[in-house]
């Protein structure tokens, strides 16, 4: 009877341990649930009040403490999104959990909020190891950079010590370091019959996730990201799409993959965008009409932060936006002071002697990264002839972006203004802008989804005409001023510059390789001849060339032209180069001149004319570079003069401006 009943008093015993253990995994399962559900009205809903009083009563009931401390850290964030005060919970965070993965979180937020201890600004750089490649990013101590012949992605230390691969593929097309440079947003090639990837993948090489991104259950197919920034949280990236209306901005998961819209305007041509780093609001800069504006994270109307400028980054609490902006003649930094997602003060003008050639961005401990030469910068100048036929002094243009000029600049009919191409860095859609030389206002008029080259103004109504690479081919574009709408007029054989138009506007002179064409815009009518159209006067009546050996310039009319025919105009001591599309020499609009960039007997350079019959030439005046290479435009009236020059590309350098924003006034007691 013993042996019986101590087995039935065992098994009774073993029941209720097990009932006892399945309940205690019941509540353990219930609050993990009640977790997940608290994530999802976060992060998906948008639902912040009651994803705080699920943390909340997970806080207050949990004896499971990895999962307090993730209950913390979410309420602490939502917290933040709402603007209420979070430091207490994350300084509980800290406390209860020293060794956990949310307490590195929360230590990063409370040093966020603490209030810059020195208001001098220092200027430090920072030493990069040699032989890096494209360099995505930097947090003072380590570097990743893209090697992009063989598709690797490395990280390593700034000494060049701890170097190792993170990620190679032929198939890579562009990459985005979270700012913690933990994580890796891979973008890839597409290849016919392939659908659109992106992967994600941490800098230790572990965790690697691929995904085929779909937006309102369509795939996203044939394209390249033209913005693409991560969140401060490291849980998000926002990525710029381009589309036949403009640019839409899209938010990428890093937990799964999965694609929604940022904001919502259809028309906006969004080309850079930011998380605050509190998560709350989302920067980002229109390319037309070239504003800087912020819109909450989960949507609404957006508030215009900065007109005429380029967005930056945040500043590490949160309070400033920063912008770069013209200011004195060249690209400057400045500050705006942000409450809620809106302005709430003047603009700070942030003084620096670095003329940086790509926007600075802010790293995780607060001070900007700086990035100096590295690439060609384009310097426009500007001079005019006065009254008595005298040159002004050139005087610097200072375009939005002298890294990405790009096209060769045509003025208006009235010769107040001149129509460019600024072309992106990471990719090479152009963005087609108006400058005003007297005001100094420039603003883009119309974006592009493929190579914009050049444009030119038409001379009878507000419009302008542009080349777009397509292929091998020459797509021209026209572009009404008035509704900044896009029309494609023709589709031209081969490469062609942009050279001029008919005074009627009915006929496009360009250049190819080694001939000119003449087109009557929206036929099939097209001349050939074997000169270039850049070397062709306006009226027609005769055509000039320069020699390289011995240096000349030639002419010979038009009529019954031979190439064996030139006569020499004049003798040249600098070199001239006319090949493809407008050059340092080229006819004056009323084809009573030859203009052309030459040095005097003392090697001074200057700019000159002589008439197509021979003569003396005449030295209108100085030249604002003595590089073989420059480019001449000249205002249809004949008297204002563009001069662009390519400034060699110079040695990349890294930067840290540090405590650049004055300190806070103490508030009046």
């Amino acid at each position: 009877m013993r042996p019986i009943q101590t087995l039935l008093a065992v098994a009774i015993a073993g029941v209720a341990l097990a009932m006892s253990s399945h309940a205690a995994a019941q509540r353990v399962s219930d609050a993990e649930m009640q977790y997940r559900e608290a994530l999802r009205k976060q992060q998906v809903q948008g639902d912040l009040a009651g994803a705080i009083r699920i943390y909340r009563d997970i806080v207050a009931k949990t004896t499971d403490g990895a999962l307090k401390a993730k209950a913390l850290l979410g309420l602490g964030l939502s917290l933040d999104t709402q603007g209420q005060q979070s430091q207490s919970i994350y300084q509980q965070i800290v406390r209860d959990f020293p060794n956990s993965p949310e307490a590195r979180e929360a230590r990063a937020k409370i040093a966020a909020r603490q209030p810059v201890v020195s208001p001098t600004m220092a200027v430090r750089r920072i030493e990069m190891p040699e032989g890096l490649a494209t360099v995505g990013t930097t947090d003072g101590q380590r570097v990743v950079d893209f090697d992009r012949p063989t598709g690797t992605v490395m990280i390593r230390d700034i000494d060049g010590k701890n170097k190792r691969t993170v990620f190679q593929s032929d198939r890579l097309e562009g990459f985005r370091v979270s700012r913690d440079l933990s994580t890796v947003f891979l973008f890839f090639s597409q290849a016919q019959e392939e659908k659109q990837r992106f992967a994600f993948i941490k800098t230790d090489g572990t965790g690697y996730r691929e995904y085929f991104p779909t937006i309102d259950g369509q795939p996203m197919n044939g394209f390249r990201p033209e913005c693409l920034s991560w969140a401060w949280d490291t849980r998000s990236v926002l990525m710029c799409k381009p589309d036949f209306r403009g640019s839409r901005l899209f938010r990428i998961s890093a937990q799964d993959g999965s694609v929604t819209h940022a904001v919502g305007d259809a028309d906006a041509f969004i080309e850079d965008a930011d998380y605050s780093p509190d998560g709350r609001f989302i920067a980002y800069r229109d390319a037309v009409p070239a504003e800087v504006r912020v819109v909450a994270a989960q949507g609404g109307s957006s508030q215009l932060v900065a007109r005429d400028a380029w967005l930056a980054d945040w500043s590490r609490d949160g309070k400033h936006l920063l912008i770069v902006e013209e200011r004195e003649g060249r690209m400057a930094l400045a500050a705006v002071p942000m409450q809620n997602g809106r302005p709430s003060g003047e603009r700070i003008a942030i003084p620096s002697s670095l003329s940086f050639t790509g926007f600075p961005s802010t790293m995780p401990n607060g001070a900007l990264q700086v990035r100096v030469g590295g690439r060609a910068v384009y310097n426009v100048a500007v001079a005019s002839l006065d009254a008595a036929d005298r040159m002004t002094e050139w005087k610097p243009v200072p375009v939005f972006d002298a890294r990405n000029f790009a096209g060769y600049p045509s003025w208006s009919p009235d010769g107040t203004e001149f129509a460019y191409v600024a072309r992106r860095d990471t990719n090479l859609t152009g963005e087609v802008r108006i400058r005003n030389v007297m005001t100094g206002a420039d603003h883009g008029v119309y974006r592009s989804e493929g190579r914009v080259y050049s444009c030119l103004w038409a001379r009878q109504r507000p419009n302008l005409f542009c080349s777009e690479n397509k292929g091998a081919d020459t797509e021209i574009w026209s572009v009404s001023l008035t509704t900044k709408k896009a029309e494609k007029v023709g589709l031209l054989k081969g490469e062609r510059a942009l050279n001029r138009l008919s005074e009627d506007d009915r006929t496009l002179f360009t250049s190819g390789i080694a001939a000119g064409y003449e087109w009557e815009i929206g036929t099939e009518k097209e001349i050939t001849h074997p000169f270039l159209a850049a070397q062709l006067a306006p009226d027609g009546s005769w055509v000039f060339a320069g020699d390289s050996n011995p240096k000349q310039l030639l002419v010979q009319p038009r009529a019954g032209f031979d190439s064996a025919n030139w006569k020499p105009l004049t003798k040249l001591r600098t070199q001239l180069t006319p090949s493809f599309g407008p050059i340092a020499a080229l006819p004056s609009p009323d084809s009573k001149w030859i203009v052309y960039h030459d040095k005097d007997p003392d090697g001074e350079d200057g700019l000159y004319r002589i008439s197509p019959q021979g003569g003396e030439p005449q030295r209108l005046g100085s030249y604002p570079t003595d590089l073989p290479n420059s480019y001449l435009t000249i205002s249809p009236d004949g008297r204002r003069f563009l001069s662009v020059t390519i400034t060699p590309p110079q040695k990349q350098e890294f930067w840290a401006l540090e405590n650049f924003l004055p300190a806070a006034r103490p508030q009046a007691r």
